[in-house]
């Protein structure tokens, strides 16, 4: 299965490789998180600007082998995958 992620409570972390962390993809079995972030950091996660505890809104365009997550009526995606799993 493709996932999109979102960390609410890293969104305004103080530490800004925290707040990097805050919107993931992966896919299962093949690519956990901790495969993707090692092999490849920073491809597949992103910063996005989330509140814990508030609503968050999000939409995913999948076009072919592409996915774009937007998130909170964004004009533009927060993290785009090209080469969906």
């Amino acid at each position: 299965m493709e996932v999109f992620y979102l960390r609410p409570t890293n969104g305004r972390a103080n530490d800004q490789l925290r707040r990097n962390h805050s919107s993931q993809y992966i896919s299962i079995p093949g690519y956990p998180w901790e495969k993707l972030r090692k092999e490849t950091p920073g491809e597949y996660e992103a910063y996005v600007d989330l509140v814990p505890a508030e609503w968050t809104g999000i939409k995913i365009v999948v076009k072919d082998e592409t996915a774009r997550l937007y998130v909170n009526d964004a004009s533009q995606p927060t993290l785009i995958v090209n080469d969906l799993k």
